[in-house]
């Protein structure tokens, strides 16, 4: 039964470090296509452009590095469940 457990936590790992990648992916991809018009309107400070593109997405990058670190501790085992 041990086996069993240690590979579904493999698997849910793996789906965790997939996830956190791909939320990392989208991010950059939504801040790129959003921000790129932005950036080359001439009105617009660049400063305040960096600063609205941080605070808009700056849960979702912890977010995603908070679930690629779990599924790298899970893989190592150093936490359980």
């Amino acid at each position: 039964m041990k086996q069993n457990w240690k590979i579904f936590e493999l698997i849910i790992s793996g789906i965790q470090i997939f996830l956190g990648i791909i939320m990392l992916i989208v991010v950059y991809i939504t801040i790129t296509s959003h921000y790129y018009t932005l950036w080359i309107n001439p009105l617009i400070d660049h400063a305040a452009i960096a600063e609205m593109a941080f605070r808009g997405n700056v849960t979702l990058v912890i977010l995603a590095l908070i679930t690629i670190f779990s599924g790298i501790l899970l893989i190592k085992n150093k936490i359980n469940g």
